[in-house]
This record gives C-alpha cells, structure tokens and sequence, in this order.
C-alpha cells in the first residue's frame, strides 16, 4: 500500500476512545506503510493519561492548548507542521468514533489511487441507529482504473454530503484544489459543517465524491446515543 496518512482529532468521549484506539492500532500493525497523526484537541487529563498508555510506532500524538475544533485544528497542523504529511499519497480522516475492517480501509485507499479525479470518498455506513448516510436513491456509478483497469463503484449521495465521520482524499487533490489544507471554509465556531461544505467544494469541481461500495463503517455515537 502507497504512503498513507490518518489524521484524528481527539478531545472527549474517553468511553468510545478507549474502543476505537485498540482497533485503529490494529489498522497500524497490520499495514505498516500507514501512519496516524492523532490531535490531541485540549482534551481533558484523564484522555491524555489514556493516550500515552497507548503509544505507538506509527502514530504520532500532536498536541493542542484548548479545542478549536476539528476543522481548525487539522488545517492548523498541517500548516504548522507539514513535515508530518511529507510524502502522504492519501490522506484518510478518521473520527475516533467509528470502527470498520481491515479489507475496507485498504479498499478506500486503493479507490482513491485508482479512480480519476477522486475528491472526497467515503465508506458505506452501518444502519444501526447511528447511520449518518442519507439519500442514497441512485445506483452505484462505475468508474475505472485506466492503467489496471480495476473497476470501483461509487454512490453518490442527492442533496447531501459524504459525512466526515471517516472519508478519503488524494493528496494531489489537497494541493492542487485546496491549497495545502483538508478544510476549504473555517467558521468562528467550534462545530460547524466542515464536512459539507469540503464535499461541496469538491462536488462543484466535478470531482467524484461519495461512498464506495463494498466498504463498511460503524458509527458509534450520534447525540447522546452511544453504542460501544
């Protein structure tokens, strides 16, 4: 697999970390050429002291004052710091609050290698009560890899976004479109919908965007609704 990088934003919800940290490990012994880049977004002593009981080789903890959310925080870092990102052929943006197998996190990468003009690709959803997808009315569009001719089905989503609970993006898109930066639009706000308004950048560019089929995700947390 091409250099890959997983950037996690951290700041609450120790019950739902203390599950998806293990398995995310799991995603880094298993393939090696994957790094993550976990932002520790002011959250509270207890989830420092859980994080530094789990290092590892391949992740590398970076750490902020206070919350400035997601958004700002990913764009603050990788400015700051781009030596984290040298190299990164896909960038893969996991929320610490999803758990999906190995088969298709590699599957997502592969997609975003392989098909043209690829902008922000995403996993389908599992429709537990946490299901963030919506308005998936549409077949599967078929896209192909013109040097192996390897196919990939995307849905597209009508009248809505891929959500950002986890998703993908080339790191020539991020160059080339969005000037270095994950987030193309920052609000004062500390949850706004950073999400959207990255698909709908991409969307209007004609970049393909939306949920690879054959891939799934489990969303944990939606409100105050938990599942761990």
């Amino acid at each position: 697999m091409k250099n890959v990088k997983i950037v996690t934003v951290v700041h609450d919800y120790l019950q739902i970390l203390e599950v998806f940290l293990p398995a995310i490990h799991r995603v880094l012994n298993q393939v090696p050429s994957v790094e993550m880049i976990l932002i520790d977004n002011g959250s509270s002593s207890e989830i420092k002291q859980f994080l530094a009981a789990y290092p590892h080789s391949n992740q590398k903890i970076v750490p902020l004052p206070q919350n400035i959310g997601k958004a700002h925080a990913v764009n603050q870092i990788m400015a700051a710091q781009p030596e984290l990102f040298a190299g990164t052929e896909v960038l893969v943006s996991v929320d610490p609050d999803v758990l999906f197998p190995i088969e298709s996190f590699k599957a997502l990468v592969e997609a975003t290698l392989e098909i043209p003009r690829v902008g922000m690709l995403g996993m389908r959803y599992e429709k537990n009560r946490c299901n963030p997808e919506r308005n998936l009315f549409f077949p599967a569009r078929k896209f192909k890899d013109p040097i192996t001719k390897k196919q990939h089905f995307v849905y597209k989503p009508f009248m809505m976004n891929v959500p950002g609970c986890i998703f993908s993006v080339p790191w020539t898109c991020i160059q080339n479109e969005l000037n270095g930066k994950l987030y193309p639009v920052l609000k004062p706000e500390l949850y706004f919908p950073d999400d959207w308004y990255l698909y709908d950048f991409l969307n209007k560019k004609k970049y393909v965007c939306g949920y690879l089929k054959g891939t799934t995700v489990s969303h944990l947390k939606s409100g105050e609704i938990y599942l761990v």
